[in-house]
């Protein structure tokens, strides 16, 4: 029998049907008409890549991280009047991958069953482990995000995404005019992996359990998160605040530290440590009432000194982190 032939498709501009041509070691085709590039890479065909829109610009960030040193408690008064004099926009990777899953399940679990029972005028609840057979069909969606880059470098962690945000298709020279966009970093077939595994994981920690449990319409992709990286000075050093393209979240922050109402705090402690050890000392020369206790008064008041001064620390700096998605 003799193979089918094979069909050949031709590819026109999607913007302007115009002709595409390419440039010898160039990885995208551009339109001959508009201009209009469109990134073509026979290695990466098997994932797409989007990108989310940036909605805090540079002027509302600069606001944002002046926000944050104004209402941050252990860093200098006068840090509000420190001058920015770098705003830069970054574009961090984020693997993505998305998957049905369709099985069922049997076996036993154990489960705790509440009874309520009356003793008298009051009611008390007793907790009973029940053994119980498990019969769970699965069919729903589901998402494993992980960072394409070494993000604590950066002094991040991942922003969080849920995979119902409005992503936009990511074309070269969209997103690189005045942006960073960092290129992922890794193995990406061993974050697949790690995605597949996740995905097969029975949800309803059934013991004894057999299951046939099947992935669907899997994708890959990579999606690109906007974060402002801003520096200011101040004291003749220079400090970073890293601000959420998206929400304008302060994510990561750095900033010099006061430690002037720590040592306000620390010799008010020692004060009224000072006055209680002069009262257990007044107490057992006084031969009153509490004498036999002064001594005990005296050393606890001692071992309180020592666990302050143990526990006190001047600060450098001033670190926040926002929580992340992990």
């Amino acid at each position: 029998m003799a193979e089918p032939a094979l069909e050949l498709s031709s590819v026109s501009c999607p913007a302007c049907a115009g002709s595409l041509g390419s440039r010898p070691g160039e990885p995208f085709l551009t339109c001959r008409h508009c201009g209009t590039p469109y990134l073509v890479d026979p290695g990466e065909a098997s994932y797409e890549r989007r990108y989310f829109a940036t909605k805090v610009d540079r002027l509302s960030a600069v606001g944002r991280a002046t926000g944050w040193l104004r209402d941050c408690p252990d860093v200098p008064d006068d840090i509000k009047a420190a001058a920015f004099v770098e705003a830069r926009l970054l574009y961090l990777p984020i693997w993505e991958a998305r998957a049905h899953l369709v099985g069922w399940e049997f076996g036993r679990k154990y489960r705790t069953k509440r009874e309520v029972r009356r003793v008298g005028e009051s009611e008390v609840v007793d907790l009973e482990l029940v053994d119980e057979t498990v019969e769970a069909g699965f069919f729903d969606e589901r998402r494993f995000y992980r960072e394409a880059v070494n993000l604590r470098a950066l002094g991040v962690g991942r922003p969080h995404v849920t995979g119902r945000e409005f992503t936009h298709p990511y074309l070269p020279g969209v997103l690189e005019d005045g942006a960073a966009v960092l290129e992922p970093q890794g193995d990406r077939e061993q974050v697949w992996k790690e995605a597949r595994r996740a995905f097969l994981q029975p949800p309803t920690g059934t013991l004894q359990r057999d299951s046939r449990l099947f992935l669907l319409r899997e994708s890959y992709g990579l999606l690109f998160y906007p974060l402002w990286h801003l520096r200011y000075r101040y004291d003749r050093r220079l400090f970073d605040v890293m601000v959420d393209g998206r929400s304008g979240t302060v994510h990561a922050a750095r900033a010099p530290a006061d430690n002037s109402r720590r040592l306000a705090a620390l010799l008010a402690s020692y004060a009224a440590l000072a006055l209680l050890l002069a009262f257990a000392m007044a107490s057992w020369r006084g031969g009153g009432v509490l004498a036999p206790a002064a001594p005990y008064i005296g050393l606890l008041a001692l071992a309180s000194a020592v666990g302050v001064h143990w526990r006190f620390e001047l600060l450098g700096e001033v670190e926040h982190h926002e929580p992340f998605a992990s």
